[in-house]
């Protein structure tokens, strides 16, 4: 946008369609559907661009406060921290980029109208074959049913319903008796203080990397300094550098912010 009076520009969020990207971001964050699944949902909810334009939303920084800066004089291209509010997270950002560059083991795809229906989809083993059970529904005379079964001709079909009471029924037999609570309790405080231990040495080490990058940078600037690299490779390094430092820093903050009390939970 621009001001008319002063003619300055800024960028500021389009009501409406800021929460449509958000969203679009939110639901390939949870690795659930495909691309093309949340797509398709997009345009239910009333996306109406182009399918170029969406990867480009899903491609784009500036949804997480990050503005391009193009190559200037000596300086070489980058992103920035921009003055205009995110529409995501730094985070969310990079989750949604590992899950598109295949860094992250994609889950099994479940079918957007079975969610609710057939929630087990993708966690079901075809006692006849092994495979993954998949899940549809059936429309009966007056409602939907919907059904757990195998694919590539094998016959294996069962009841969703069935199956999910099953489970459910399973899960009660893992409800602690009263007199074993404590016990109980002190298993889940003990797992919970080796889960927070894990946490604890992601955490150092992740310091540790950008301490590392953070001395690099120093290094590089001094091999300058003695014209022993020329300013291009500077360049080059240094924001090869910076991209990893900042990356860092954000996993860093989130590793603070996921420490979780388990005493509430406890009680």
């Amino acid at each position: 946008m621009m001001d008319g009076d002063t003619k300055k520009k800024w960028i500021e969020p389009v009501e409406g369609k800021a929460d449509m990207v958000a969203w679009i971001y939110e639901e390939i964050a949870k690795d659930i559907h495909n691309v093309q699944t949340i797509y398709n949902l997009a345009k239910k909810r009333g996306y109406k661009s182009a399918k170029s334009l969406f990867w480009w939303i899903i491609r784009n920084p500036l949804y997480c406060g990050k503005v391009f800066v193009p190559k200037y004089k000596e300086e070489e291209a980058k992103f920035v921290q921009g003055q205009h509010k995110p529409i995501i997270s730094e985070d969310l950002f990079y989750r949604v980029q590992d899950i598109l560059d295949g860094k992250k083991q994609v889950k099994y795809k479940t079918n957007p109208g079975c969610k609710e229906s057939a929630p087990l989809r993708g966690y079901l083993i075809c006692p006849k074959c092994n495979r993954i059970l998949t899940a549809s529904e059936s429309k009966g005379r007056h409602k939907y049913y919907a059904y757990y079964h195998c694919t590539d001709g094998c016959p294996t079909r069962f009841s969703a319903q069935n199956i999910n009471d099953q489970f459910v029924d399973r899960l009660r037999d893992y409800i602690p008796k009263k007199e074993i609570e404590p016990i109980y309790a002190a298993v889940l405080k003990q797992s919970w203080v080796k889960k927070i231990g894990n946490r604890k040495e992601e955490r150092n080490k992740i310091e540790k990397e950008i301490a590392d990058l953070k001395a690099r940078l120093l290094y590089i600037a001094d091999l300058l300094t003695s014209q022993e690299i020329e300013p291009s490779e500077y360049r080059e390094m240094k924001a090869n550098y910076q991209n990893k430092l900042d990356r860092l820093k954000v996993d860093l903050s989130v590793a603070v912010d996921s420490e979780e009390d388990i005493k509430p939970i406890l009680k």
